[in-house]
């Protein structure tokens, strides 16, 4: 009952820390246009200037794990909560090929084994 008891305590400890990140646009790039993260990990856009969108989706990048988006506008914040591991590869629509940007999402990780001895 005391291991039971004991592991129960410890999970909420195993949890897995989630960041945010910032990607800004600024003029014709986004900043950074590089950025490493882990699974779980939240990105948020902003765009304070000139007509831009966010465009991951796997119709433009087939080889994205997953798509990710928004419409293409002024004074915008968009966020996307990476859930795969990866290569993301994303881009400006309007001012494509020069404005675009990757994020790689790297698995947690976790201990998945617990050992309690008395």
């Amino acid at each position: 009952m005391k291991k039971l008891l004991l592991f129960l305590f410890c999970i909420p400890f195993l949890g897995i820390t989630q960041n945010s990140h910032t990607i800004n646009t600024a003029g014709s790039s986004f900043s950074p246009s590089s950025l490493t993260i882990n699974v779980g990990d939240t990105v948020t856009w902003n765009n304070t200037g000139g007509n831009h969108n966010v465009n991951g989706t796997q119709a433009t990048f087939p080889n994205n794990p997953e798509g990710f988006g928004n419409s293409v506008g002024a004074g915008w914040t968009f966020q996307w909560i990476f859930t795969l591991a990866g290569t993301y590869d994303y881009q400006c629509d309007p001012h494509a090929p020069g404005m675009s940007g990757v994020i790689i999402a790297n698995s947690s990780t976790l201990a998945t084994d617990l050992f309690i001895s008395e």
